[in-house]
């Protein structure tokens, strides 16, 4: 094993995939990576770093128990499969299949295994098909989808991982390992590859393992020499940080895991007798490229790699804790609602649904008034003297959105008394009033006579019934709870419809839905905020080339518009973000005049104050670099950004700007610094940087105490302590070779330093 820093950082990261002979695209995939993805290779040496320290802590456990140690992590799995006919929508067998051969091969309970090399090992590593989706509801843990596209390429693209592109998104990669199953895959030189992983500390929206339908599983439409399920077993082998045995490389270019041989290249077939680089090829691993029928081992050295990645503090931690294997709580009604207010009885079968315990609420004495009538529009519900009147049987309809007319009438025995009406409506339907907004009407003042008003629910109320509480008090307001004195209280059901009934499946109704009718289980409609439009008229000359923000590039050739709305670019609120325009030219280089909007309040228009993120200022014929800074105040999530580029003037963010180009880019703004900086942000400096030493001195300009912390690139603190002017060096001995952050807090203040440790 040659633990090779260097060659790690040219090798990490890339998409596997092989084809038929499985030789491998994974070069190719990682270049085009390194171009997207510019903190990449930072983000793998710290995964890396992290790993080998990690593994030498399991191996001398090993060593010291002289035994296999630690629990069982099992593995949450969803299936997307994307087909075009009936023989590539494999059955639910051929994925439990493969789930099966998972479980065999990471355990090595496998029919085929033996003890040609001692160094076998049962990973403690088991997989099962998901049981709770990302909503909470119970799942198979497969999705389909229907496409009429055969070939969904490789790489950076990972088009089958997006729904904009016709594909399927991940569920939470952080709880879910995705799989995706494709009727066709290829790459630049490899016309029919069999799959591909991406690697631990990459991209959350594309994290997973793609495989083609002709290689998953060991029946169906498993196709010989890769018809034993190993091609996924290889692909989830990646996905947990393993390499290929041979390090894609001759001699002395090697997996990083001890005890595996060293190999000069991939082994095809079963070559079980092949040496090289003076001893015998491991063949029979799973990191090799033989036949499935010869695979059968992971080593004691890969699987504490793997479980380096899965454990506490490792990159894939919330994914090996992950609780998704087990079945959502079951409720006991029969409408499949669980809200902690069901009375208890197991209605079970088709039985009426339990019904929600309210509060109970009712007046103690009706020998001088009542509710006589009670009528919403057409609605018209009579009734004589009762402290509490159940009626729940009988329902109202009320318009959401609108105003509902309403007719509250007393009862008198004799002399007419001033009485105060009150009305709740448990909008959110958990089962109380307490909620805002359910004091659905407040008659604001006594009246001996009946009571006339409106009301009007929200937009954003839910559908269906609910229940309604109406409420009349002798001469003060009622509550909605306990005994309300003399007076009475009713209960009805009320029916919350239209208008604009959501069609979408998700339910939510915000008045920006795009009217599709979408049904059944497709994707929850989008949100229709209607921009401006915006263009040039000529781009003959010159367009936009490039647009980096931070780790987000994109480029791009000549268009009067661009839709890069898919293309998502991470903005850290509060906090200072790079940026890099580039011109593309047809000849001569012009001066050009960049702006930037972000539609901060989300209010579909760039016109608010500081939605001019960026103004170059003046023209340029070269890249022109400058910051974003997002106001600490504004909204966290996603939301619109135009890129607008003119010859020789600002353009504007509307309308035709003349020669240029126009891009429109979604952005996330994502929690970043809150806080002003005073002078200790400012002027704080720490140093030697990078450190070869042990010790990292900090020159502090304030008095009193500083606390400090550092964390490595995948978040872990591995060092913390207290500065002051009379000790301010931070021993930084201990650390292993790579990229830290150190923060220092005074007051309410944080300073965030990045030092290299060699």
């Amino acid at each position: 094993m040659k633990n090779t820093f260097t060659l790690l950082i040219c090798f990490l990261f890339s998409v596997v995939a092989f084809s038929q002979d499985r030789s491998c695209a994974a070069m190719e995939d990682l270049e085009q990576r390194m171009q997207i993805d510019k903190g990449l290779s930072e983000r793998m040496a710290a995964i890396e770093a992290y790993t080998q320290k990690k593994v030498k802590e399991l191996e001398d456990q090993e060593t010291t128990s002289n035994k296999i140690v630690g629990d069982i992590i099992t593995i949450p799995v969803v299936v997307h499969v994307l087909y075009r006919n009936a023989t590539e929508n494999i059955s639910d067998a051929q994925i439990l299949s493969q789930i099966q051969v998972l479980n065999e091969d990471f355990r090595r309970t496998n029919g085929d295994a033996d003890n040609i090399w001692s160094q076998a090992a049962d990973t403690q590593i088991e997989f099962c098909l998901a049981k709770v989706d990302p909503n909470g509801n119970a799942t198979t843990g497969i999705t389909r989808k229907s496409t009429t596209r055969e070939d969904w390429g490789a790489g950076p693209a990972n088009e089958m991982k997006k729904s904009a592109s016709g594909g399927v998104d991940a569920w939470d990669t952080s709880q879910y390992l995705n799989m995706w199953i494709c009727p066709k895959i290829s790459a630049p030189g490899f016309n029919n590859l069999l799959g591909y992983a991406q690697f631990p500390g990459g991209d959350p929206l594309t994290d997973g393992v793609v495989m083609g339908y002709k290689y998953f599983g060991k029946i169906g439409t498993a196709t010989a020499p890769f018809d034993l399920g190993r091609t996924t077993t290889h692909e989830v082998g990646h996905f947990l940080n393993l390499r290929h045995i041979w390090g894609d490389g001759g001699c002395g270019v090697d997996d990083f895991v001890s005890d595996t041989p060293e190999s000069d290249a991939s082994n095809t077939g079963c070559a079980t007798t092949h040496t090289s680089c003076g001893s015998l090829d491991m063949v029979q691993n799973y990191m090799d490229y033989s036949d499935d029928s010869c695979m059968n081992l992971f080593t004691q050295g890969q699987k504490n790699r793997m479980r380096a990645v899965l454990l506490a503090g490792g990159v894939r931690a919330s994914l090996g804790a992950s609780s998704k294997c087990d079945a959502p709580t079951e409720p006991t009604c029969s409408d499949g609602i669980q809200n902690g207010n069901e009375t208890g009885v197991d209605c079970g079968g088709d039985c009426a649904p339990c019904q929600t315990q309210y509060c109970e609420s009712s007046g103690n004495r009706v020998q001088y008034e009542w509710i006589a009538g009670v009528q919403v529009e057409s609605f018209n519900n009579t009734s004589g003297a009762q402290t509490y009147s159940d009626f729940t049987a009988q329902t109202v309809t009320l318009n959401r959105g609108e105003s509902n007319s309403i007719t509250l009438t007393q009862g008198y025995s004799g002399t007419a008394y001033d009485e105060y009406f009150r009305i709740w409506i448990d909008y959110n339907q958990d089962g109380d009033f307490s909620d805002a907004g359910e004091l659905a009407f407040d008659a604001g003042s006594t009246s001996n006579t009946a009571v006339t008003g409106t009301i009007t629910p929200a937009n954003s109320v839910l559908l269906g019934t609910t229940r309604m509480r109406v409420s009349m008090k002798y001469n003060a307001a009622p509550n909605a709870c306990g005994n309300i004195g003399d007076g009475e209280v009713e209960d009805y059901t009320v029916n919350i419809t239209g208008p604009n009934v959501p069609t979408c499946s998700d339910g939510v109704q915000n008045g920006n839905e795009t009217g599709v009718d979408c049904g059944g289980d497709c994707e929850p409609c989008q949100t229709q905020v209607e921009y401006c439009a915006s263009a040039g008229t000529r781009i003959q000359y010159e367009w936009i080339a490039g647009v980096q923000i931070g780790s987000f590039n994109n480029t791009s050739a000549a268009t009067l518009y661009s839709d890069f709305t898919s293309h998502i670019a991470t903005l850290s609120r509060g906090e200072s973000n790079s940026i890099t325009l580039t011109q593309g030219y047809s000849g001569t280089a012009y001066d050009e005049y960049f702006r930037i909007w972000i539609d901060y309040n989300k209010d579909g228009d760039f016109n608010d104050a500081g939605e001019l993120a960026f103004d170059a200022g003046s023209a340029s014929n070269t890249a022109v670099n400058g910051t974003i800074t997002p106001p600490a105040s504004v909204s966290l999530g996603t939301t619109r950004m135009r890129v607008s580029m003119k010859y020789n003037a600002a353009p504007s963010a509307c309308g035709s700007i003349g020669d240029g180009e126009v891009e429109d880019y979604t952005v996330n703004i994502v929690g970043g610094n809150t806080r002003t900086f005073d002078a200790l942000t400012l002027d704080l400096k720490i140093f030697p940087n990078p450190v070869t030493g042990s010790i990292l001195n900090v020159s502090l300009n304030t008095t009193g105490e500083v606390p400090y912390s550092i964390t490595n690139m995948i978040g872990q603190v591995v060092s913390n302590g207290v500065l002051n002017n009379n000790s301010n060096k931070i021993n930084v001995g201990d650390l292993e070779a790579g990229l830290y952050l150190a923060q220092f807090k005074s007051g309410n203040q944080t300073t965030t330093k990045k030092f290299i440790k060699r």
